[in-house]
């Protein structure tokens, strides 16, 4: 048995085991904490300020020369620990651990002599931890809008990084550089600033009208479109590109049924000054040359406080299509040039102010359809069928942050022209017609929102949004040196909505999301007709909620599996269905239940998997149409229902090579079709394919002591789809293959390109529509550019 003197001994022991223990677990709950940290690149010493105070710690410089040394922008949740590791990668410098609140930045030396041991046990601080042992930089989506860990985001979304490799494609610059890479991200094909773009299957119709997109774009935190054409920005300067898919009517509301495609561009750099040029030279068999250039400066205004970023940009497409009527050859060529002007300030103490202006004018003499039954790249046409897109955005961002606590407010004004001309001499006999659309839109929008993002993606965002716009057409037909105008629609729209989404455990492992919009829309169409004057239709209103819900479970090993279910809307409005009348078209609602499995990141682990399938209801849907004759006209079309699947991977085999795949499987239909749209075979929705695919490989060496050699190659196939619903429309395209491959030699400064489009000069239908009034005869298709070839020379300073 133990004495007496054996149990005081015991119990002491026991005791300050128990005392120290309580004594450390407030530091070592500390330690484990996570933070969210938005910290910006610059100075040393402001960055371990706001880390410090975002952190809770203390950081401290030991060596006050220190706080001159660039550091990178920093931003996610983490830990402290981590968060210095990434904010001091590349630096030479490493941090010490004095204890869970107090750090203290030291040089770490190249080769540290051991020091002889001590005779005496005595406590030290932590060795210093090298930057460069920093994790991999978590990959965070903005278009969260609570910047959410891409490992912690239910839903199905993708982070794209456009690096160098892109310099030398040819002719891709906008948004053709997404529709390559993401196979359910879908084009019409119609040409540069013409296109309608469609994600998840969600396409209402192949043409251009009153109907608001599908697709949600921004540019930053400001909307880019609302009912016009893609404005197809061109992607220089850019970081990154989100593609969250649809719908996404709680965070963005009306015009996110399909999806959203967010530009996050470069920022101003205050740190100093560098400058980017490039420019390029292709050759197209069968067609006429292209050219590009594009220049970037950075300009520093006060050192950590403020900065400049300037882009410009001129793009000449050669055209490659001829017309016999007429005896042209190379008539669809395109002009695409533009600018950028972005201003960032960080006054400090938590606070940022962007302001930027984008500019961008596209200007194609023709179409750039064909017909069959001619010689290839062929067709006839009696006038010249030329197309215009002017596009300009004020933008405004304004942003605090205390901690994990960030206000942001956000307000831009756009402008957008668009003007089209087609031959519509089928109407007239044989006598040549003209037939011409203009459109003018102006967009006003602010949105402002309180959120908190924390650990494991946790949080919640509520805010507030106000939009306001209206855009008129105009139309006229005749001779086409001067047609006669008829009547012109003028849509005005305004709206107010709230919403909010909350995020929140469970479980250890298990979190669910909350989420919903309420908005009360008022819109108003009128007719405007010299010759027939009417009362401007009365103004309507429709408030309506949609609401969304997710469940987020991470099993172990990386992987992430999600169920979400989310709702989405847009608003009626009035269209021409023939010269001189209008016709009201109504709401449009879509409910999608989505499964998705996720593992890893694209960017540096091993092998990324990402699986998602859904299924969608779609009720009265909106689509604009052209009637027998060809004039354009909107209607409820019926509802429809679409059912996906889309699995995408990405192997990084080796240090030097990357190999990657995706694809997607797709059932459309217009279940219950309207009287004027039923058929009796399968009505499949427009433009969407049931399955396509993409491959690709890139491999990057070095090559002697300063240069890199990057190839990169992909192909990829679209199947069949068809042009419009109803038996007017049924017309098939699609089936083809398209491939790319790039080089690029980068030494120092300077780099060389090369880029190959169209590998095998493939001649397919991507697109059954280029005239709107010979489009029902089947025989106008959109053919692949031929295979192109693009020199291309770049510096950076």
């Amino acid at each position: 048995m133990a004495t007496d003197r054996e149990l005081m001994v015991q119990r002491y022991r026991q005791w300050a085991a128990a005392s120290l223990v309580a004594a450390l677990a407030p530091a070592s709950v500390h330690a484990a904490e996570t933070h969210r940290f938005a910290i910006a690149a610059g100075r040393l010493d402001q960055a371990i300020l706001d880390l410090g105070r975002q952190g809770g710690v203390s950081v401290a410089l030991a060596d006050p020369a220190m706080g001159e040394i660039r550091v990178r922008r920093v931003a996610g949740t983490m830990d402290v620990e981590t968060a210095l590791a990434r904010l001091l990668r590349g630096t030479a410098l490493g941090v010490t651990i004095i204890d869970a609140r107090s750090f203290r930045i030291v040089r770490v030396p190249v080769r540290a002599r051991p020091a002889p041991p001590p005779r005496r046990p005595a406590p030290r601080p932590a060795a210093p931890r090298p930057a460069d042992s920093a994790p991999p930089e978590e990959i965070i989506v903005t278009a969260s809008k609570r910047d959410t860990s891409l490992a912690d985001y239910p839903a199905a979304v993708t982070v794209m990084r456009l690096d160098d490799s892109f310099a030398g494609a040819p002719g891709q610059h906008g948004s053709d550089v997404i529709v390559r890479q993401l196979p359910s991200v879908n084009s019409t094909n119609l040409g540069p600033g013409r296109n309608k773009l469609f994600i998840r299957g969600v396409a209402d119709s192949s043409f251009t009208g009153p109907t608001q997109a599908t697709v949600g774009q921004y540019f930053g935190y400001a909307r880019l479109n609302y009912n016009a054409p893609d404005p197809d920005i061109a992607l220089y300067d850019i970081d990154k590109i989100e593609v969250l898919e649809g719908p996404q009517g709680t965070l963005y509301g009306a015009g996110s049924l399909g999806g959203i495609i967010r530009i996050d561009p470069a920022k101003p750099d205050s740190g100093g000054f560098a400058a980017r040029m490039q420019a390029g030279y292709a050759l197209t068999q069968h067609g006429a040359d292209s050219h590009d250039a594009a220049a970037t400066l950075n300009l520093p205004l006060l050192t950590d406080r403020a900065a400049l970023r300037v882009v410009g940009y001129h793009r000449i497409d050669g055209g490659y299509i001829d017309d016999s009527a007429r005896g042209l050859s190379n008539v669809n060529r395109s002009r695409i040039f533009g600018g950028r002007a972005a201003l960032r300030v960080t006054p400090g103490d938590g606070w940022t102010i962007d302001a930027g202006w984008v500019r961008q004018d596209i200007q194609t003499r023709d179409g750039q359809y064909s017909e069959a039954g001619l010689p290839d790249l062929t067709r006839q046409s009696l006038i010249a069928q030329p197309f215009d897109n002017d596009y300009s955005l004020l933008y405004a961002t304004v942003e605090r942050s205390w901690g994990p606590l960030v206000l942001r407010s956000t307000g831009a004004i756009v402008s957008h022209d668009l003007a089209n001309r087609f031959d519509a001499s089928a109407l007239g006999g044989g006598n040549p017609l003209a037939f011409t659309q203009d459109i003018g839109i102006r967009q006003h929008a602010n949105e402002t929102t309180l959120s908190r993002q924390g650990a494991h993606g946790h949080g919640w965002i509520a805010g507030i949004g106000i939009t306001d716009g209206k855009d008129r057409t105009r139309r006229a037909l005749g001779d086409p040196a001067a047609p006669a105008p008829i009547a012109d629609i003028l849509n005005e729209r305004s709206e107010v909505a709230l919403f909010g989404e909350w995020t929140f455990g469970l479980a250890p492992r298990l979190s669910a999301s909350l989420g919903g919009r309420y908005a009360h829309t008022r819109f108003s169409g009128e007719l405007i007709d010299p010759a027939n004057p009417n009362p401007p239709e009365p103004r309507r209103a429709v408030d309506y909620f949609v609401p969304a819900v997710a469940l987020r479970w991470k099993p172990g090993g990386g992987w992430l599996i999600y169920g979400r279910y989310q709702e989405g809307f847009r608003p009626g409005g009035l269209s021409v269905s023939s010269p001189g009348s209008a016709v009201a078209f109504q709401s449009d609602t879509i409910a999608t239940f989505e499964l998705g499995a996720r593992r890893g990141a694209p960017d540096h682990d091993p092998l990324s998997v990402a699986l998602s399938g859904s299924y969608a209801r779609w009720e009265s849907i909106q689509a604009d149409l052209v009637d027998a004759q060809g004039f354009p006209y909107t209607d409820n079309i019926g509802n429809g229902s679409i059912l996906g699947f889309s699995a995408s991977a990405t192997w990084n085999a080796t240090p030097s090579l990357r190999l990657d795949g995706s694809a997607f499987l797709n059932h459309s239909s217009l279940t219950q079709a309207a009287p004027a749209y039923a058929r009796a075979e399968d009505n499949d929705l427009p433009n969407i394919a049931q399955w396509g695919a993409r491959v690709g490989a890139r491999w990057v060496q070095s090559v002697g002591a300063d240069a890199r050699l990057s190839i990169a190659a992909d192909a990829r196939y679209v199947g069949k789809s068809y042009l419009g619903v109803g038996n007017l429309l049924d017309i098939s395209q699609g089936r083809y293959v398209d491939t790319a491959l790039n080089l690029r030699l980068e030494r120092g400064r300077f780099g060389f390109a090369l880029g190959v489009t169209n590998l095998f000069n493939a001649d397919r239908n991507r697109f059954s529509y280029g005239n709107p009034f010979t489009v029902v005869a089947g025989r106008q298709e959109t053919p692949l550019r031929p295979r192109t070839v693009r020199i291309g020379l770049d510096a950076a300073f």
